[in-house]
C-alpha cells in the first residue's frame, strides 16, 4: 500500500532525515500546545512543527533535490537562531525543568542539518 504513496528510492540518509525531522517537529508542536497557544512564541512553535512535517513529506514523496535540502538547512538553522534569541536569557526555562527538551531539540536540530548538508554537497 505505502509503496504507491511513498518514493522507494530512499536511502538511510533520508530515513534519518525523516527520524530527526520527526522528533523536532513533534518537540516544537509539544512545546507550543504547552505554551497554551494564546502567544506568538506558542503560534510559531506549531508552526516549526508543521513546517518539519511538510519537509518530511516532500521527502517521503520523492522530492530530494539539492534545493529542497538547502531550504531544509536555512529553516533548521534558522529555528536553532530564533531558540538562542528567545531563550537564553529566560531563566523560568530552567526553573519548568525544560532545558533537557530544548538542548534534545537542538541536538537533533544540528543532527538534521549536518545531513541535509551532506546531501546538498553530494547532490551538486
Amino acid at each position: 500500500m505505502f509503496e504507491k504513496v511513498f518514493d522507494q528510492d530512499l536511502n538511510k540518509f533520508h530515513y534519518a532525515i525523516v527520524v530527526l525531522a520527526s522528533v523536532s517537529g513533534f518537540i516544537h508542536v509539544y512545546l507550543g500546545f504547552q505554551a497554551g497557544l494564546d502567544s506568538l512564541y506558542s503560534f510559531l512553535m506549531v508552526a516549526a512543527g508543521l513546517g518539519f512535517a511538510a519537509g518530511i513529506l516532500m521527502i517521503l514523496k520523492g522530492f530530494k533535490n539539492s534545493k529542497l535540502y538547502l531550504t531544509g538547512v536555512l529553516f533548521t538553522s534558522t529555528q536553532i537562531v530564533l531558540w538562542l534569541n528567545w531563550s537564553r536569557p529566560d531563566l523560568s526555562l530552567i526553573i519548568r525543568g525544560e532545558p533537557f527538551i530544548h538542548a534534545l531539540d537542538k541536538f537533533v536540530q544540528s543532527a538534521l542539518i549536518i545531513i541535509l548538508l551532506y546531501l546538498y554537497i553530494e547532490e551538486r
